[in-house]
């Protein structure tokens, strides 16, 4: 990061009268040339003190500022936890301000502010003073807020934390940490870095509830197959021969090892959490039917900011769709007739901006074969 230092340098001319002092950079020069008057410079830690030297009638100032470039390694952090809120599903949020590993070139940290910003309006929140304890600086409900913080010598373990209860939709949006420090030059610098808190829409809660319940419920149906699956391989191959019934048992569950940027083309689910019968390839996220039958195939697509379109594919035809908007999720299941040899996956289509593709149980892709023919 790079500021700006400031050097004043006052003129100062004793002898020349009150109605000859006309602020000329040329009669300027020409003073210091005939050395009828001086320079005095400093920063504008000493102004104070320059000026009530200066400030008599009998003398010409003028005030030359002078840019100096410096650079400065100031690392300055605002981090949120949780970065999206869930009214009335979040207990509390926390918004922590703090200097990062890459700032060598602080010496101290003198204030340390926290600050809600609306639109042009900037709202204080919480501030701590060298000396003084961390204090709120806004009125804020019973037992809806509190604030720590510590200011040591160590720049590095300075922190302020403002912790808010039960947070709802008016919490969310985008705060400001603002911070004061001395540099190794005991300059006195001001920093600051903004954050944002997202909240989601009820409605788009009550929606996820239910999509993560019909995923739990597949997931019941998979484990339930599985373990019948196991249960016939170990003592019931000889019956099930007997019966003339040789269809195999068919069943996955995937999802994506990591978040990653969503892009157009097969999405990767590289994490198996089931895969009876090995007909899915987690290393290429198809699955590839082993016989003849009827399937059944439900997809979940989990998404950050913008919209997305997601299709799920039958050896190259779009069978069923999945849209998300901002912060969404978005499911579909299908019933497929497929042979022996067919594939299935899901593919991006468009994306409306940069979006972030959620990993782990947010976003999953299941199958099953449901009976042989």
């Amino acid at each position: 990061m790079q500021y700006v230092s400031l050097t004043f340098c006052t003129l100062s001319c004793p002898d020349v009268p009150d109605t000859a002092k006309p602020a000329s950079l040329d009669y300027v020069g020409k003073l210091l040339k005939s050395r009828k008057a001086k320079l005095v410079c400093g920063d504008f830690r000493q102004l104070e003190n320059s000026e009530s030297k200066i400030s008599t009638s009998n003398m010409l100032s003028v005030f030359l500022c002078f840019t100096v470039l410096v650079t400065v390694n100031c690392e300055l952090l605002l981090t949120t936890n949780p970065e999206t809120v869930l009214p009335g599903v979040t207990t509390k949020m926390d918004i922590r301000c703090s200097l990062g590993p890459n700032s060598q070139e602080v010496s101290r940290v003198m204030v340390m502010q926290l600050e809600k910003v609306n639109g042009i309006h900037i709202r204080p929140l919480a501030s701590m003073t060298t000396g003084e304890d961390a204090k709120l600086d806004t009125q804020f409900p019973p037992n809806k807020a509190t604030v720590t913080g510590l200011l040591t010598s160590d720049p590095k373990a300075c922190f302020i934390q403002l912790t808010l209860a039960n947070p709802d939709a008016e919490d969310a949006g985008e705060y400001l940490c603002v911070m004061s420090v001395l540099d190794r030059s005991y300059l006195l610098e001001r920093f600051d870095v903004r954050g944002n808190v997202n909240a989601t829409n009820p409605d788009d809660i009550e929606a996820t509830t239910l999509v993560i319940q019909e995923l739990k419920t597949l997931q019941r149906q998979i484990k339930e197959i599985s373990e019948r699956c196991q249960s016939s391989c170990t003592g019931s191959s000889g019956s099930a021969s007997s019966s003339g019934d040789t269809a195999p048992f068919v069943a996955f569950t995937a999802y994506p090892a990591a978040r990653r940027d969503f892009h157009r083309g097969t999405l990767l689910f590289d994490s198996d959490l089931v895969n009876v019968g090995g007909a899915y390839d987690p290393s290429r996220s198809i699955f590839t039917a082993p016989v003849n039958g009827t399937y059944v195939f439900t997809a979940a697509i989990s998404t950050d900011d913008f919209k997305t379109i997601t299709e799920l594919k039958h050896n190259g035809d779009t069978v069923a769709q999945l849209a998300t908007v901002s912060d969404d999720q978005a499911s579909n299941s299908v019933v497929l007739e497929l042979e022996g040899g067919d594939r299935v996956w899901l593919e991006g289509v468009y994306q409306s901006s940069n979006v972030t593709l959620y990993a782990d149980k947010d976003t999953i892709f299941s199958g099953y074969l449901l009976h042989a023919s």
